[in-house]
């Protein structure tokens, strides 16, 4: 009964109710399923709070003739125990994935004490028509999701294990997707949505509909508003009897500050007064968030044995958020089961660091080893947490170090490490104004204060919201290691990094171990203790840096600023090391000469115009040329790349141009007056630049010129052949001249529009280059003729500007 109860628990879409407590064993840490409709359901719970007592039996009495099930009731009783919250995000739309931008962020806040999370995501497109696609979600705690598409996203020094990150996908049929998670940890949730495949097709904007796809989520919450408290090192009795909330009971564990371990142990079970030797129970520890009864690792069956009703649990939560959870198991009695149990603990000191700072007069290890070494009992000592520097003027770019006396910033983090007791410190993360970048951690080993008959290993363990384990700091299973020998002549320092980090609290604790030389390396007490330094920096990307293939720079998604690479030549990744899809340094080079040199076709076209005297023509077939061949210059790689000016002012020049070179041509071809043909010259040139500027990949911007240049053209010919009674122009030039280059331009505009992609990019817009030079070579009409009654300057000044051309013209007939 249990079970269906809680198998229905989450079908409604009430924003706020309560609930009964969850079915044990409960379902497996997350699932996915998919559903069409939800069906509502009248909330009883808030009926049953409306009706006075003297009506209470009656509805009672109601729910046992119409539901025979007892769901409902038990969630009527259970009300005061738990409690739902439901949030919502907005349709976000998501887009192929390159870097870490190209993701959309999804927050969710999970409330303290919840005992269960459901997270719903849905994904769509906004046309019937679009192609139905995979949609990945990665979820995570804490901080921004960790996106790895592929093992070599990371380079090998990052830290990427999280408290919980998982990837789920879902497909963008508008079905819902259902993560069910049990016991999740309080706190902020970030949800990252993308396409694993973006469109690499370079579509003309306006000719064929893009397909939009958007992500929304919902998270529903099960909280629990009781429970108990236990303190810690004292003996706490605890009654469990069959019932709806009698048979499972909740404790706080109060620990001291310092404590690093503490043992549970059950220390008698009695089942109505008489001890068995087995306890029907199950016991969960929670570390963080509520106990979860489907985590074996703290999970004890204490059915057969009290005496192996115990666990030892390290690194307790330091945020004070322990729990224990105790469930009483289904069995043929009905008398009350008493458990009596304890939590003892293991504390470190707490010291200053002056004690282990290198002093500057560089007194000897082996008197700090004797002033040190007998003053502590504990296994740990507790230094100061590290204070945290940052710059004003910039995001994510801070330091942690210790506190002087005077709790002044100390220059550097020098500790004598003793192999007597490991040092324990600490630093915090902010949530979002520390989450957005890397955390650096770099241990550094001074060689040069070692004993002569001894090699020694600093181990570093660094643990989020807990004390490492100072009992198995050489393997630090829970956490990051790192650890440098002084035999290696070749190591000098040991570096991890931790990209996007948790907020929260981290803890750093070392420990030296000292190996006799004459005795095959084996572990010996130190007779100096080593020293050693270490530097934890906050920075943007990879130390500011996103290698020889990349830029680092800051991003918002909403209200999150992060750091992120952007990378080029193909390469990938969070610090653009992912080689799998990289282009070599020489194609790099070649796109480049590619699509600058092809400009080069561009030079018969010029020499035609001004031969021709279309000076006006020429002049614009040079700037679009020269602009075209600079802005490449700028745009077609970043590995070589040389911007003469303003990277928006090259690409502004370079569309005008384009645009300007087919519009005068067309009015060239048209053969109007010259007083009309320069009006809409200068009209033309005056809105292409206001239209350039408003929107340069405007499928209006390339239709409405070359419609209105075709119609002009089509006029003037029209009355041309009106006025002469016969074809304009001959069908000499319409063979030729005009059909060579309308097909040249037809097949040019074909390509650029529908088979230019990402890969052959550097190849189709070359050659795209040279057909639209090309074919103004065979459209540009015949030699204009000097107008009747011009005066002497016009004349002289064409006859200087064409006397080179016509000697050309001279050479090459009498060469020929």
């Amino acid at each position: 009964m249990m079970e269906s109860c809680g198998a229905s628990l989450f079908s409604t879409s009430t924003p706020l109710r309560t609930t009964p407590p969850l079915p044990f064993p409960s379902a497996p840490r997350y699932q996915q399923h998919h559903h069409h409709h939800h069906r509502h359901r009248t909330n009883l719970t808030s009926l049953l709070q409306d009706t006075g007592w003297r009506n209470m039996l009656l509805w009672m009495l109601l729910l046992f003739l119409f539901f025979p099930s007892t769901c409902f009731l038990q969630q009527a009783l259970a009300e005061v125990i738990y409690q739902d919250y439901v949030s919502w995000t907005p349709p976000l739309q998501i887009r192929g994935y390159r870097l870490f931008p190209d993701s959309q962020l999804l927050e969710f806040t999970v409330p303290e004490a919840s005992t269960q999370s459901i997270w719903k995501f849905q994904s769509f497109s906004d046309k019937a028509s679009c192609e139905v696609k995979q949609v990945y979600i990665f979820l995570q705690y804490g901080s921004f999701p960790i996106i790895n598409l592929t093992n070599k996203t990371f380079p090998n020094t990052f830290y990427l294990k999280r408290t919980f990150s998982e990837r789920f996908i879902l497909r963008s049929d508008n079905r819902t997707t259902v993560i069910n998670m049990d016991a999740p940890r309080h706190g902020p949730w970030f949800a990252a949505a993308l396409l694993p495949n973006p469109n690499e097709k370079i579509q003309q904007k306006g000719i064929l509909t893009k397909c939009k796809y958007s992500v929304r989520g919902m998270l529903v919450t099960q909280t629990r508003k009781g429970y108990g408290q236990a303190v810690a090192n004292t003996i706490v009795t605890t009654t469990l009897m069959h019932g709806f909330e009698s048979k499972m009971k909740y404790y706080k564990i109060v620990l001291p500050p310092l404590s690093y371990l503490y043992y549970f142990s059950v220390l008698n079970c009695t089942v109505d007064s008489v001890d068995t030797g087995g306890c029907p129970i199950y016991v969960s520890i929670g570390n963080g968030n509520m106990p979860p009864f489907d985590v074996d690792e703290f999970l004890i069956n204490c059915t057969n044995s009290t005496e192996n009703c115990h666990l030892r649990v390290v690194s307790p939560n330091s945020s004070g958020l322990n729990f224990v959870a105790f469930y009483l198991r289904d069995i043929n009695s009905t008398a009350p089961v008493t458990v009596t149990w304890q939590v003892t603990t293991e504390e470190c000191e707490a010291k200053s660091s002056h004690i282990f700072m290198e002093n500057s007069t560089d007194e000897s290890m082996a008197a700090n080893k004797s002033q040190v070494a007998p003053e502590f009992q504990s296994k740990c000592i507790i230094l100061p947490m590290l204070g945290q520097f940052s710059s004003a003027s910039e995001n994510f770019n801070s330091i942690y170090v210790f506190p002087n006396e005077f709790l002044m910033p100390k220059r550097n983090n020098t500790l004598v490490v003793p192999d007597t007791h490991s040092l324990i410190t600490g630093f915090n993360v902010r949530f979002l104004s520390n989450s957005g970048g890397t955390i650096g951690i770099t241990l550094h080993f001074d060689k040069q204060k070692l004993s002569e008959n001894q090699t020694a290993t600093i181990y570093m363990c660094i643990v989020k919201d807990g004390f490492p384990d100072v009992h198995n700091l050489e393997n630090c299973s829970n956490g990051a290691l790192l650890s440098i020998e002084s035999a290696d002549d070749q190591q000098h320092h040991q570096r991890i990094h931790i990209p996007y980090p948790e907020f929260g609290d981290y803890y750093v604790a070392l420990i030296s171990r000292c190996y006799s030389i004459e005795r095959n390396q084996t572990v010996e007490p130190c007779h100096t203790f080593p020293s050693a330094r270490f530097t934890i920096i906050q920075s943007r990307c990879l130390n500011e840096k996103c290698g020889h293939y990349g830029h680092c720079a800051e991003y918002i998604s909403g209200l999150f600023v992060f750091s992120a690479c952007r990378c080029f030549a193909g390469w990938k990744g969070y610090a653009c090391t992912d080689d799998t899809d990289a282009n070599s340094d020489s194609l790099e080079l070649l796109a480049v000469m590619l699509l600058t040199l092809s400009n080069g076709f561009f030079i018969p076209a010029i020499i035609l115009a001004f031969y021709r005297r279309f000076y006006l023509e020429g002049v614009v077939y040079i700037f679009t040329m020269f602009f075209s061949a600079v802005y490449h210059a700028c745009d077609a790689s970043n590995l070589y790349q040389y911007c003469m000016m303003k990277y928006d002012v090259l690409s502004f020049s370079d569309f005008l141009g384009s645009y300007m070179a087919v519009w005068v041509t067309l009015m060239a071809m048209a053969r109007l007056p010259d007083k009309l043909r320069t009006i809409f010259d200068v009209m033309g040139a005056l809105f292409l630049a206001l239209a350039v500027d408003y929107d340069k990949h405007s499928l209006l911007l390339n239709v409405v010129p070359l419609v209105l240049g075709i119609g002009m053209v089509f006029l003037s010919w029209g009355y041309q052949c009106r006025l002469r009674h016969h074809c304009y122009p001959t069908w000499r030039r319409y063979v030729f001249c005009l059909l060579p280059g309308v097909i040249l331009a037809l097949v040019g505009l074909l390509l650029f529009t529908l088979f230019e992609t990402e890969t052959n990019y550097k190849y189709v817009h070359s050659l795209w280059h040279i057909l639209i030079a090309t074919s103004i070579v065979f459209l540009l009409p015949g030699r204009r003729e000097l107008p009747d009654g011009s005066s002497k300057v016009f004349f002289l000044t064409w006859y200087f500007c064409s006397l080179p051309f016509d000697a050309v013209r001279k050479c090459c007939r009498r060469c020929w």
